[in-house]
């Protein structure tokens, strides 16, 4: 049973909302979106600046966020946008001295070596807490303690969005960084940031064929998309005039390999003489643009399974495909849910691919799903 319960800005949560649909998109390392639609006297209590809301799946918490779009019609009818309370970590920018305020700063770069959980943790606690300068604090957020996982790694920050950070260093670690509503005890809730590790569950969550095994059943609406990498071999031209410049050559030579070709893209750092700041732009480069491979599906069948709960978001699953197995992460789960006379009824679509997807914008996410759809009404006729 799917609720919705409203969110004061001081973090109360207050009344249930009743609604007719809502629609869900729960992402990897990226802000959540959900979108309900309902009566107008029903989403009065939402349709407002500064409110809120949690979603629950049962006694589950599946999503908590923050209004960002509102739409009142003439019929009597409100559609209220939602995006995930994580949508704060890209609220701010990861200045070099985040002690100081944007017009003090006095050094180049932030830089921090060490574990990829401890530089997460210290690097949200700099930006958003008190350790910093107050009016940069992010109301009632509290860091945890890190758990010491994702391996190691060197960070050079200036001025990058905090989110996108995360998103990229956390891939790297096989992290999932999330910031969850808590209630607190006197009424006012507390924003939980929260990171978890993203489990390869393609030992049992297979999805395909009675044959296949797994939990659950593909429909024959699906869409298997496979994308030549743009390029293979990053070479980084930085600072200096003609043949005074710094020239770096970074490839990846299995993409190149497996497509029998050689890309080259010629990456502009002339701004810059920084070896770390070279070396990320040629990593950042191979990682834009390498090749992917992304599945959309409907579930039929999950036998009790539930994708987004028991089968998280950043899990890696199976899938056969008519014969062709593949093994990736869960980038995205779409849920709707439609209420009609008391009865809801509940879709899932997964979407699951390499990381290359993860990178994509929102507009781009929802293109590609939109051309995948076209194509499987076209088969369909």
């Amino acid at each position: 049973m799917w609720t919705v319960r409203a969110r004061n800005l001081d973090l109360t949560m207050s009344d249930h909302v009743p609604f007719s649909q809502l629609t869900l998109v729960e992402r990897f390392n990226q802000p959540d979106t959900c979108v309900i639609v309902g009566a107008s006297r029903h989403l009065a209590v939402l349709a407002v600046p500064g409110m809120g809301a949690v979603l629950f799946d049962g006694p589950t918490q599946r999503v908590s966020g923050v209004v960002t779009d509102i739409a009142r019609r003439g019929d009597g009818t409100s559609q209220v946008t939602l995006t995930s309370d994580l949508v704060r970590l890209w609220d701010r920018t990861c200045y070099p001295n985040p002690a100081l305020m944007f017009h003090e700063q006095n050094r180049d770069y932030d830089v921090r070596t060490g574990n990829r959980e401890d530089i997460m943790v210290a690097v949200i606690a700099a930006n958003t807490t008190n350790l910093g300068p107050i009016d940069r604090s992010v109301g009632r957020l509290r860091v945890p303690v890190s758990q010491v996982r994702g391996g190691n790694t060197t960070l050079r920050l200036r001025f990058d969005v905090l989110g996108e950070v995360l998103a990229r260093v956390c891939e790297q670690g096989n992290l999932r960084v999330q910031v969850v509503h808590t209630p607190g005890a006197g009424g006012s809730g507390w924003l939980d940031v929260v990171f978890e590790s993203a489990p390869d569950l393609s030992a049992w969550a297979r999805y395909g064929t009675t044959s296949a095994g797994g939990p659950g059943l593909l429909s024959q609406d699906w869409a298997l998309g496979i994308t030549a990498p743009t390029v293979t071999t990053a070479e980084v031209a930085a600072g200096g005039e003609g043949a005074a410049r710094i020239l770096q050559e970074t490839s990846f030579l299995t993409d190149a390999a497996t497509w029998g070709r050689r890309i080259e893209r010629l990456i502009d750092q002339r701004q810059t003489t920084d070896a770390g700041e070279i070396t990320q732009a040629g990593a950042d480069a191979l990682v834009e643009g390498m090749a992917a491979t992304t599945v959309d599906v409907k579930i039929l069948n999950s036998d009790g399974v539930v994708i987004g709960a028991d089968v998280p978001v950043g899990a890696v699953v199976q899938a056969n495909l008519d014969g062709y197995v593949v093994k990736e992460r869960i980038r995205e789960v779409t849920t709707t849910v439609a209420v009609q006379s008391n009865q809801a009824t509940v879709t899932v679509e997964p979407l699951f691919g390499t990381s290359d997807t993860a990178g994509r914008t929102n507009v781009q996410r929802a293109l590609i799903k939109a051309l995948r759809r076209i194509s499987v009404i076209e088969r369909a006729k």
